[in-house]
């Protein structure tokens, strides 16, 4: 009744008809307990969670019998380190602790990697004049470290990190939301003028590759602000503050290395190049 006293008004959100209708897809709170497990979306989740408790509790199970004995082979992923910090945490048996390995899994599925990954992949299809600085910057470093990917390596690639920087300002993820782009310059009711591709926000306003890597180079000030994690008033793509994604790091780590490995090992090009890029499938929840 409060929420429709706002969307239907206060006569309308005491009609008993309008309560019956608004409340005919909810369950009363008593039955609920009962009801869940029998609605498919539900059964489906508990479906998954036996099978993944059937693929990780024996896991978890085999690394206890021989916890403290690895010596140098201990294994280095996350669920060992869940696993060494579990008394820490209080996190008690073995269910618990595969659960939270199943949950920090679908926390860590996250559009930043998947979107990043794709929506570089679309600009440098329709403007393949990047694709070989960056094939030769990523050659270069690893011509310094043996062939083999490494976090120092990643750190190097400057023009591949501006690159995913450049590609996420003009397709940032925010477009799940109720944001707007402006196409053309906007006047609003009161008089704001919204020009678009404000010059005085990013001079040139164009796509540039190498828009973020050229501030670094050139010694700016704050110039490490300009890079593809860092999170700032004018780049919220991860939060801000201590509110800040704490897991951009490594997905800045996975997006640098799909997309190395794709550069190093296929040509990127677009159907019908007279279109240009491909458009985006904008949606909002």
């Amino acid at each position: 009744m409060v929420t429709d006293r706002v969307f239907t008004g206060s006569d309308n959100c005491r009609n008993e008809t309008w309560i019956k209708i608004a409340g005919a897809n909810s369950w009363r709170s008593i039955w609920r307990p009962f009801i869940y497990r029998f609605l498919p979306e539900i059964k489906q989740i508990l479906a998954c969670r036996g099978e993944a408790r059937k693929f990780l509790v024996p896991i978890v199970q085999q690394r206890k019998t021989v916890q403290g004995k690895w010596g140098d082979s201990t294994p280095d992923d996350m669920m060992q380190w869940m696993m060494d910090k579990a008394d820490a945490l209080i996190v008690k048996g073995d269910d618990r602790q595969a659960f939270q390995k199943l949950t920090l899994s679908m926390a860590a599925i996250h559009t930043t990697t998947t979107m990043s990954v794709t929506q570089t992949l679309y600009d440098l299809a329709a403007m393949p004049e990047y694709i070989q600085p960056l094939r030769d910057e990523i050659n270069e470093a690893l011509a310094s470290s043996g062939g083999k990917f490494n976090k120092s390596i990643l750190s190097k690639l400057h023009l591949l990190d501006s690159c995913i920087k450049e590609s996420q300002r003009y397709n940032p993820p925010d477009f799940t939301s109720f944001c707007r782009k402006v196409r053309r310059g906007v006047a609003l009711s009161d008089g704001t003028y919204l020009p678009a591709g404000d010059p005085e926000l990013y001079p040139n306003p164009k796509f540039d590759s190498y828009r973020f890597s050229k501030i670094r180079a050139e010694g700016a000030k704050n110039a490490d602000r300009r890079q593809f994690v860092a999170v700032t008033p004018g780049s919220l793509h991860f939060g801000y503050g201590k509110y800040a994604c704490p897991g951009r790091v490594f997905a800045m780590i996975e997006v640098k290395l799909i997309l190395a490995n794709i550069l190093l090992k296929y040509d990127l090009a677009v159907d019908k190049p007279e279109e240009g890029r491909y458009k985006n499938i904008e949606f909002a929840h």
